[in-house]
């Protein structure tokens, strides 16, 4: 695959906690917050046969020790013997932080592959638990960087080889913590959210400025948050929001990114996937850009052939083999 197709908040850094003290709940949580090991995929049930009713991956439930405990699921090669790429995935909040026909696609393809797919609860949602008036998109990236700390040091994982691909909001996460750390060898955003056109028409620069006088003053006002959802969002998430955003610091992400962008998304998803390209390209640093011309905002509709492109280009990095 060719390098060009046509085709938000202050919060708490990453945990200091060392990664052997993460730890997992499922298969059985070990006494004394022990890291949870997997030596090879027959440590874990089979959870996808084949036609001729081979065992093609395992998985299991994991919940981190510290920080905000996330909770996930790890799905990994069957037969894995030794240290293998992984891919965390964020979901966003477009897919209620669960996941969609692309995402189920790439976990289920992934591990035929032979990469570990990773998926996490975020703060505020799922079994992680949560204020959801306390999520803030530094938060999140936070969790995925602990998410990964956790991945490095598991047997079935190569340090090295772990990175991590975010759809809609969940691109901020990952490019933050590609901004912030050093943690991901890739990244992969998903209808990217560069930090300032999102919610539009009423983006947080707008937010902020039409409530300034009422966030300064320590209150919060009223965001929608997904379906009927509203959530408080005080002056931290704001500035979080604005002063964080992406687009400032993408010429500082050392490592390869990938934008992959759906042709009937927004104009402001589209928008922010070639301009992040552009970017990064008028730096000289690693980028490809996809468009599929019938993708939805989350891929949701053409998931085998969003997971082909993920899949493509990871081999073209010399990530897969």
């Amino acid at each position: 695959m060719a390098q060009e197709h046509a085709t938000d908040d202050a919060a708490p850094p990453p945990s200091d906690t060392p990664p052997s003290d993460r730890a997992a709940i499922s298969p059985p949580a070990t006494e004394g917050g022990a890291t949870w090991a997997v030596a090879n995929s027959a440590d874990m049930p089979p959870s996808n046969v084949g036609p001729e009713g081979e065992a093609t991956m395992r998985q299991a439930r994991f919940q981190l020790a510290s920080g905000d405990r996330n909770v996930g699921t790890v799905y990994l090669p069957e037969g894995r013997q030794g240290r293998g790429p992984a891919l965390v995935v964020c979901f966003g909040s477009a897919s209620d932080q669960k996941p969609n026909p692309f995402t189920a696609e790439l976990c289920a393809r992934g591990p035929e592959a032979g990469l570990a797919v990773v998926t996490f609860d975020v703060y505020g949602w799922g079994e992680t638990g949560g204020n959801p008036d306390g999520w803030t998109y530094g938060r999140w990236a936070a969790n995925l960087a602990d998410v990964c700390r956790w991945v490095a040091t598991q047997a079935w994982a190569d340090g090295r080889r772990v990175g991590a691909i975010g759809t809609s909001a969940g691109s901020t996460a990952v490019l933050r913590c590609a901004i912030d750390t050093t943690l991901l060898a890739f990244g992969v955003s998903v209808a990217t959210f560069l930090g300032h056109f999102t919610v539009m028409p009423d983006g947080p620069a707008k937010q902020l400025v039409a409530h300034l006088d009422t966030l300064v003053a320590g209150g919060t006002i009223e965001t929608k948050g997904r379906g009927s959802s509203v959530w408080q969002r005080g002056l931290d998430f704001f500035k979080g929001s604005v002063g964080g955003a992406p687009i400032y610091r993408l010429h500082t992400i050392t490592c390869p990114i990938f934008f992959l962008q759906g042709g009937a998304d927004n104009p402001y998803r589209r928008s922010d996937a070639r301009l992040g390209y552009e970017l990064r390209r008028s730096h000289g640093l690693p980028a490809a850009y996809q468009e599929i011309a019938a993708g939805d905002h989350v891929l949701g509709n053409v998931p085998r052939e969003a997971a082909d492109a993920v899949l493509a280009w990871l081999r073209e990095i010399a990530f897969l083999r």
